[in-house]
Formats: structure tokens, C-alpha cells, sequence
């Protein structure tokens, strides 16, 4: 929260005098209710804090302090990057970069450092603009030493800002009151970023009141309005929205996210064909958008234009590999193409098949052998295989499709020969702009992909690192990269490669902190290794990024479990259920364990007894993910032995050990039953 907004929502102007903070503080608070508005209260808790804080602030403006030639061009730093007009300008950037101090040998290291301790607090600068920084002081070049002294959170921002495009067109920014020149950018960027996670959340309420707060920084972008009405529209003011999207659609026509955020309103009220157009002229100007693609794709798949919406699908999920919605579709469109596919083979088969039908055959067979694969449908691609003409199979298409095949059905050391051969013809074409060279060069990618997972299934773990770093080298931006060592973290895992899995995570995460699927690889893969403050530490970064998934949850309570723990356990298990965490069969196992380590009486064991009753029912379901069933029978078996009934526990450990014979904890457990039974001699096999 900006100095601007505390004030605004005490309802005073900015003042240092305490007195007068704490007046205005008492009076809001009269009129505020915690149970009825907790978030206006927070809120209004943080503004006084907030203003209490600067009250007892001592000014200090950027380079005060600093003497000489570095104190001063921080200043005109200072300026420019405050002046809302000026701060987007590169020319005026590169004139303030081209000024000796930074150029000279004793100056240019303490000017990169008083700039890069400036713009870890101010990091809002348009794109080209950090490209020209970077230029001048060589930041990504001297990444690591620079981590010595700066987080390297901070350089790694620094780096995405300097590799890739503006979320917020600089351009677009105006002053709100032009007469007003003092504005505070950061602040506004900060709450629209809040808002725009809250209007993708739905919370339509939230969102409109933090968008009439936006005008005490004293700047207006237009995405602002596009919020605004996205909010309208989940609010249910569908006109409204309607009107504010076209007036924004005809001020800034062309700008990707209004055009898409228009085109996403008309399809939430009903507007689907209008909504595909817009889409549409968004591609014409930005074919890569991706949430006009996005869009545009479930518009083709809903109209039964599955070509076209497979291309895109295809394409989204070259880009987003994890993304259900997109996955559900492919399979959708996968499955109706299949049907026409085959009718349109037979009736080229009843027509001879001969020439230009030849061809088509061929390219139609390929591709429904295609749409098999992706979809599982492996029996049926294997009798597909088995009526293909041979040489089919030898061709790009064909020999990368029976080599995925192969690899999809477990026959790894089958599927190397013709994976090899795919990367081959991929490497062998030259490199163009055509789409088929595009779509070739990506074959090879994908191809060293394929035979690095063959050779990790296959425990060749030094042969699959080798392909995997040469996918790496071909990949074409840090997305990519990442999609390819989270693949292989995943394959490490499986194969109980901890220590690899952990690694590569390590190193997705020392380029991106945010990559939340690497922080659920590794908290796993540190888990099997024992590394318990490990798996805690993963635990609290993963739930930062996305606090609704169970499984951060599940290992970190595991842990504390393990070490007895409890209040631990209970507090992550309550933060669980705050964030509406989904409770599997596993979490409601972790539970019951908290639970028996806590329970005093057999009154209280009972009652779990009964929850371990109830749980067997839900084995099978769709929300069971325990794979170990004899864990149910050990806690039976724990519950008895803590009651001191022997036999009973006795009859629940030999059912466990039966369950999972490699158990060794069990077979310990049932030994120290036996002691305790006077059975001696069973106790000493076991």
C-alpha cells in the first residue's frame, strides 16, 4: 500500500502529525466492522500503520548524501524515472546512460550500484528501457557476482524485464489530472495488478472498490476501464460492461488485451460469434496473442471447425503444456476428427487410392495416427500401424509418430531406433522462416526429448541428461527451457532419481522463483530423501504462488508428523482448510494421524476408528490417492496397541505386512506386538 493511500482512506491530506493520524484513525474505525467487512478493516489497519510509519520518516531524497558528479546524475535519475511522461521515452534514457560517470573506470561500477540500489524500490520501467541499462551496465552478463550483494530475486526481475515484453503498454499512461503533475506510477501498477488478480478470481466486488482508490496516485492507464468491466460483467451489469469495452475498443483499437477482454465479455453474455470476431482482428495485429488464440480456439471447437481449433489448441499447448481446459479440448477435437478422418480415408480407399488421392492418403493417415496417440488411444494405433504401408513409417511424420507410439507403450529400447531417425530428418532440414522448417526444428527438440526420457526409463540416467541439454540448446525462449527440465524432473522422480529431480529444480528455480510446478517436483523428491527442513521450506514458497493445491500441504505435515509435531501439523492443516484446499484420501489420512498422536482416552480413539471406517470407502473414488493401502491397516493396528489390545492390533499388522510385505517399519512394529503377547519366539522372526 502507497503513502498516497493511506492518507486517502483515513480521510485526511498527508500530514506527519501523529495526533492527527490517530484522530482521523479513531473516527473511520467507529464505523468499522471486522465481521461484516474483515477486508475494509485490514485495510484501514495497514492505512494507519502505514501513516503512522511515514510520520516518523526522515526525508531522504535519492543520492542526498552522495557528494559529487554520482550524487547528482542520481538525481536527474530520480527525476526521469517519476515523470510519468519521460520515463517511457528511450531517448531521454539513453542521454542520462551516455553521462561519463557512467563510462568512466572509477565510476561506472558505484553509478551501476547506486542505480541498481535505486530500482530494487522502483522497478517499473518500460522494456526497451531496461534493454538499454542492461546494455550499458552488463547486469545478466554479471549475474553472478552481482548475487554477492543483491537478492537474487531482484536480479532475476531484472532479467525477465530486460528478456521480455511490457504486461502494461508504457505509452498508454497519462497523468489523471494534467494540471497535477505529482504521480505515483509504482503504486498504481501495484493495486491494477491486485485488481486484475481479483477480477480473474471473480471477487467483482473487491476489485470495483480498489478501482475507485486508483485515483489518488494520479495516473490512468486504460486497462484499468478493461478491469472495470470485467467486473461489471461477473456482477452481473452485463450492458454496462458492453458499453465501456466499445468505447475502449474504439479509443485503442488494436491494443491485444483490450481487444481480447472485449472479445471475452461478448462471450460471457452470450455474444459467441461477435466475440470470435474480435478475436480474430486481435490475431490480424498480434498473432500471438495468446488469450485471443485462447479465445478463438474454443469458439472453433464449439462450431465443429476442429482443423482450425487443433492447430491453435496444438499451438496454446506448445506454450502452456500443463493446462487442463486445453488438454480436455485436444481430446474433444482429437476424437471427433478421428471419425471424419476415417470416413474420408474409406471413401478415398473406395476410389482407388491412386495420385493426388495417394497423397492425401497418406497426409490423412498420419494424422489421424496423430490424434490416436494424443489421446491415448494406443490399441487402436497399434492396429493402425498394422495396416500402414511400410514406407510410410520411414517418412518425417510417420517415423516420429511409430517412435512416439513405442515410447508411449512402455517399448523404450523399440522406440530409439526410430526416434534417432526423427531427430535426424529434423536436423537435417535446413533452418527457414516456413512453417514446415519451423515445425521440423521443433520435431528435433521434441525428438531429443523422447529419447531422453527412453534412456532415464531405460536407467541410462547420463544418456538422457545428454539429450535433454541438447533439447535445451534448441529450445527457443526460457519457457521452453523450463517445459523441458520440469519434464525431466517429473521422469527423475519417477524413477526414484531424487537427488537429479532436486537438482534440476534447483536450477529452474535459480533462474525463476515463481515456476510453481518445481517447487511441488522438489518438495517431493526431498521428501523421499529425508530433508525435512527442505520439504518445510518448499512447503511455504509453494503456497505463496498458489495456496489451493493439497500436496505442499500433505508433505510438509508429513514431516512435522514424523518428528511428532503436532501443533505444526494442525496449524498447516488449518491453513489448509482456510484456502479451501481439496482433502484427498491422503489428507484426510494425515489427519487422522495428527489426530491419534494427540488423542488422550479411548473415547478419543474410537472416534477415529471411525473415520478410518468411513475412509475405506472412499478407496477407488475419484478422490483417492493413496496407493499404499496398508497404511489404513497400520493405523487400525497403531489405535489397538494404544488401546492395549494386543490381538487386535496384531490381527491389523500381520493384514498391513500382508498388503506390503517390504515394509520393514511394520514388521518391527509386529515384532514389539509380540513381545509385548509373550510370544517370544514370533517376535524374534519378525
Amino acid at each position: 500500500m502507497k503513502r498516497e493511500l493511506f492518507f486517502h482512506i483515513l480521510g485526511i491530506e498527508e500530514t506527519k502529525q501523529e495526533g492527527e493520524i490517530r484522530e482521523a484513525y479513531r473516527k473511520k474505525l467507529k464505523g468499522a466492522n471486522p465481521e461484516d467487512n474483515p477486508e475494509g478493516f485490514k485495510r484501514l489497519r495497514q492505512a494507519y500503520e502505514g501513516a503512522l510509519g511515514f510520520a516518523g520518516e526522515d526525508e531522504k531524497s535519492p543520492g542526498e548524501g552522495t557528494e559529487g558528479e554520482i550524487g547528482l546524475w542520481m538525481k536527474r535519475a530520480d527525476r526521469l524515472y517519476h515523470d510519468l511522461t519521460d520515463c517511457r521515452k528511450p531517448e531521454l534514457w539513453e542521454k542520462l546512460l551516455a553521462d561519463p560517470v557512467c563510462e568512466g573506470l572509477d565510476t561506472s561500477l558505484e553509478a551501476r550500484e547506486q542505480l541498481l540500489d535505486f530500482l530494487m524500490v522502483n522497478m517499473y520501467l518500460p522494456h526497451k528501457v531496461w534493454v538499454l541499462i542492461d546494455d550499458v551496465f552488463r547486469i545478466a552478463e554479471d549475474f553472478e557476482n552481482l548475487t554477492e550483494k543483491y537478492p537474487a530475486k531482484f536480479l532475476h526481475a531484472v532479467k525477465y524485464y530486460v528478456e521480455n515484453e511490457d504486461l502494461l503498454p508504457y505509452d498508454l499512461f497519462r497523468y489523471r489530472e494534467e494540471g497535477r503533475k505529482a504521480a505515483d506510477k509504482d503504486g498504481y501498477i501495484n493495486a491494477y495488478l491486485e485488481i486484475r488478480q481479483q477480477t480473474d478470481a471473480g471477487r467483482a466486488e473487491e476489485a470495483l472498490h480498489r478501482l475507485e482508490e486508483l485515483k489518488v496516485y494520479n495516473v490512468y492507464h486504460p486497462y484499468e476501464d478493461a478491469e472495470r468491466a470485467r467486473a461489471w460483467i461477473i456482477r452481473g451489469q452485463a450492458e454496462a460492461g458492453r458499453r465501456l469495452t466499445e468505447r475502449l475498443w474504439r479509443e485503442y483499437e488494436g491494443d491485444a488485451y483490450i481487444g481480447t477482454c472485449a472479445g471475452n465479455l461478448q462471450w460471457d453474455i452470450g455474444e459467441k460469434e461477435q466475440a470470435y470476431v474480435r478475436w480474430k482482428s486481435v490475431l490480424a495485429e498480434n498473432p500471438e496473442c495468446y488469450g485471443a488464440k485462447y479465445g478463438a480456439a474454443g469458439y472453433l471447437w464449439e462450431v465443429g471447425e476442429y482443423n482450425a481449433a487443433r492447430d491453435m489448441i496444438l499451438d496454446l499447448l506448445d506454450r502452456d503444456p500443463y493446462h487442463q481446459e486445453l488438454r480436455m479440448w485436444l481430446k474433444a477435437v482429437n476424437n471427433a476428427l478421428i471419425l471424419e478422418i476415417r470416413t474420408r480415408l474409406r471413401e478415398l480407399a473406395a476410389g482407388g487410392g491412386q495420385g493426388a488421392d495417394q497423397a492425401e492418403m497418406k497426409e490423412q493417415s498420419l494424422k489421424l495416427g496423430w490424434c490416436l496417440l494424443q489421446n491415448d488411444r494406443l490399441k487402436e494405433l497399434e492396429e493402425f500401424f498394422g495396416e500402414l504401408p511400410a514406407e510410410w513409417t520411414g517418412s518425417f511424420g510417420g517415423c516420429g509418430l511409430y517412435g512416439r507410439f513405442l515410447q508411449s507403450a512402455g517399448r523404450y529400447r523399440e522406440a530409439l531406433p526410430y526416434l534417432k531417425k526423427w531427430q535426424e530428418q529434423a536436423g537435417g532440414i535446413a533452418q527457414g522462416s516456413t512453417e514446415e522448417c519451423r515445425k521440423r526444428m521443433a520435431g528435433r527438440g521434441k525428438a531429443d526429448i523422447c529419447l531422453g526420457e527412453c534412456y532415464a526409463q531405460l536407467g541410462q540416467i547420463k544418456e538422457a541428461e545428454g539429450y535433454l541439454r541438447r533439447a535445451i540448446l534448441l529450445a527457443g525462449d526460457a519457457a521452453k527451457k523450463r517445459e523441458y527440465l520440469l519434464f525431466f524432473a517429473g521422469i527423475f522422480l519417477k524413477k526414484e532419481e531424487y537427488g537429479k529431480a532436486a537438482e534440476i529444480c534447483d536450477e529452474i528455480l535459480g533462474e525463476n522463483e515463481g515456476v510453481y510446478p518445481a517447487y511441488l517436483i522438489r518438495q517431493e523428491a526431498e521428501y523421499k530423501l529425508g530433508r525435512a527442513q527442505a520439504v518445510v521450506e518448499d512447503y511455504r514458497q509453494a503456497v505463496a504462488i498458489y495456496a489451493g493445491y493439497y500436496r505442499p500441504y500433505l508433505y510438509a505435515a508429513e514431516v512435522f508428523l514424523d518428528y511428532g509435531q503436532y501443533d505444526d501439523v494442525m496449524h498447516i492443516l488449518e491453513a489448509a482448510k482456510a484456502n479451501q484446499v481439496e482433502f484427498t484420501v491422503k489428507m484426510k489420512l494425515c489427519e487422522i494421524r495428527l489426530l491419534r498422536g494427540k488423542a488422550k482416552n479411548q473415547k478419543d480413539r474410537q472416534e477415529i476408528r471411525k473415520r478410518l471406517d468411513g475412509l475405506q470407502e472412499e478407496l477407488g473414488g475419484e478422490n483417492c490417492d493413496l496407493e499404499d493401502l496398508s497404511e489404513l491397516a497400520y493405523e487400525q493396528a497403531l489405535l489397538w496397541w494404544d488401546d492395549g489390545k494386543l490381538r487386535e492390533a496384531l490381527s491389523c499388522m500381520e493384514q498391513a505386512m500382508e498388503q506390503n510385505p517390504q515394509r520393514l517399519q511394520y514388521r518391527m512394529a509386529c515384532g514389539e506386538i509380540c513381545w509385548e503377547m509373550r510370544k517370544y519366539e514370533k517376535s524374534l522372526r519378525q
